[in-house]
């Protein structure tokens, strides 16, 4: 089942780099995801499973490939057309806290991205991924089956 999490970046930062072609890189880092705790979907997603995956994308992420989307696309598939950002960093705090840093890139829909950041709009950030969920005390709770294919740019 394609599971997807909305999160508003909290205390996200936007970070504006100078380039030597003189287009600047524009960075956003936060928050992207929280273990442990029911989500605006209502499902929890144990620390466990998300340390499991954090890493296991951690190649992804150092060869320069691990891209999102401008929006979640309907299935699982990445497809570099609907590319808008690319995820550099990627990690857990010791509070469960997911944190990562993505770079807004200069495709079409991350022209979209930076002019939406500009005229101030607020963006989301939403995890895609596939697995299933089971009935847990609190709600439902993610399996270890699931595998986290990306982070996509969404209003909600």
């Amino acid at each position: 089942m394609l599971l997807v999490e909305y999160n508003v970046l909290s205390d996200v930062k936007v970070i504006r780099e100078a380039t030597k072609s003189g287009n600047p890189k524009i960075l956003m880092r936060g928050k992207f995801q929280k273990c442990d705790e029911q989500n605006n979907n209502g499902r929890i997603y144990p620390k466990s499973v998300l340390e499991s995956q954090v890493g296991a994308i951690q190649d992804k992420i150092n060869e320069r490939s691990l891209v999102g989307a401008l929006d979640h696309p309907p299935n699982d598939a990445v497809h570099l057309s609907q590319a808008s950002h690319l995820i550099t960093k990627l990690w857990l705090e010791k509070n469960g806290d997911v944190m990562g840093e993505c770079e807004i890139l200069s495709t079409p829909n991350g022209k979209i991205v930076e002019a939406l950041l500009n005229d101030g709009v607020k963006i989301g950030i939403s995890s895609r991924g596939i697995g299933s969920v089971s009935e847990g005390m609190k709600g439902k709770v993610v399996n270890e089956d699931f595998k986290l294919i990306t982070f996509d740019l969404v209003s909600d």
